[in-house]
């Protein structure tokens, strides 16, 4: 993980933004710091978008304040113009210029800075030659593949040394195994450049893997912030649980507060957690990953083991992805092991990896 210094880069405070009675941003608050890569995550129509335009300028707010290195950049009374405000965006479409070179759409920005033509020539070179594109320079985008207009993008907003990067879904148009290639190379792009950035991306693996951290959205409102791992493993409610990962999200009869946590109740099935239930708060729900399901021909030792009928199998190449039924209790799991449908297998959950969450 990147080193995240103590001031703020970016500082969003109780942003709202409305159109008509719809609130598409409904009193966000958080900070991005120097050097951090934040990623923005939710379905469509979850605020995302429009929290990034804010930001850049597109779009005024409502309410709340967007300040940038201390400054005050957008309120409901104050906008400054997004040429202005220091940062630079990379769209999903790249928007480079097709009738200018690579060269030329790079240094379209500083020409309009007025640098001087040697100046422009030099920094131009530079951001060429660390994305790899610089005998690329006099070609034109339509010759270049989706990975190499993405860097090309990418050098176009690192060469005017934004104070914040905004990805607009950059990876998007491009397929997946390019995709999860040019993640990786994105990730190291902006580290090389050494740039503070804000990703928004509806695809829970790429957050997973380019965030410093996550911010899970949902109509217009924060659902969680923190480090991908902590979102994953330790999801606060049930719509993240179930967007970011795989989740069986199970309903429990009754959960009591047992020696180093609680027991919870399925009926025929009482399984251990090492969380202790909340006495003031609503009946949790309980999250269990699929891939924390062990599944195994015999009864193994442990906790949390129980007998299962594998009602139905799906091979997906490194793994399998199996649908159980133990008494009633309806389960997913993923596993390397081949079962057939109708056997009958033993699970094992951890206790730790038994999440009340809220409902």
């Amino acid at each position: 993980m990147q080193e995240i210094h103590a001031t703020p880069v970016l500082d969003v405070r109780s942003l709202t933004k409305a159109f008509g009675a719809t609130k598409a941003v409904d009193d966000i608050s958080f900070s991005v710091h120097a050097g951090e890569i934040l990623v923005i995550v939710g379905g469509s129509g979850c605020g995302k978008t429009t929290t990034l335009r804010c930001i850049a300028g597109l779009e005024e707010p409502t309410g709340g304040e967007i300040h940038l290195d201390g400054v005050l950049i957008a309120s409901a009374q104050h906008s400054m113009a997004p040429e202005r405000r220091g940062i630079g965006m990379v769209f999903q479409s790249y928007a480079l210029w097709p009738h200018k070179t690579i060269f030329e759409n790079v240094a379209y920005g500083l020409e309009r800075r007025g640098l001087k033509t040697q100046e422009i020539r030099s920094r131009v070179d530079e951001a060429l030659t660390q994305v790899g594109l610089q005998e690329f320079a006099q070609r034109f985008p339509s010759s270049l593949s989706g990975g190499q207009q993405q860097r090309v993008a990418l050098a176009r907003s690192a060469v005017l040394r934004p104070k914040l990067l905004l990805l607009d879904e950059p990876l998007s148009n491009l397929d997946a195994k390019l995709r999860e290639h040019m993640r990786d190379e994105l990730q190291e792009m902006i580290r090389l450049f050494d740039m503070t950035a804000i990703h928004i991306t509806h695809d829970q693996e790429e957050a997973m893997a380019l965030a410093d951290r996550i911010i899970c959205m949902r109509n217009g409102r924060i659902e969680q912030i923190g480090a991908p791992r902590d979102v994953y493993r330790s999801p606060v409610n049930r719509y993240v649980a179930d967007f970011i990962g795989s989740s069986n999200i199970l309903e429990p009869l009754g959960i009591e507060a047992a020696q180093g946590g609680s027991l919870i109740d399925f009926g025929s099935v009482k399984l251990r957690s090492t969380q202790a239930p909340d006495a003031g708060g609503a009946k949790p729900s309980i999250a269990v990953r699929v891939e924390a399901v062990e599944l195994h021909a015999s009864a193994p030792e442990g906790e949390n083991v129980f007998a299962a009928t594998v009602t139905k199998a799906t091979y997906l190449g490194g793994n399998s992805l199996y649908r159980l039924e133990a008494n009633g209790l309806r389960l997913t799991a993923r596993a390397s092991d081949d079962y057939t449908c109708g056997e009958t297998v033993h699970l094992r959950i951890a206790p730790g990896d038994v999440r009340l969450i809220a409902p």
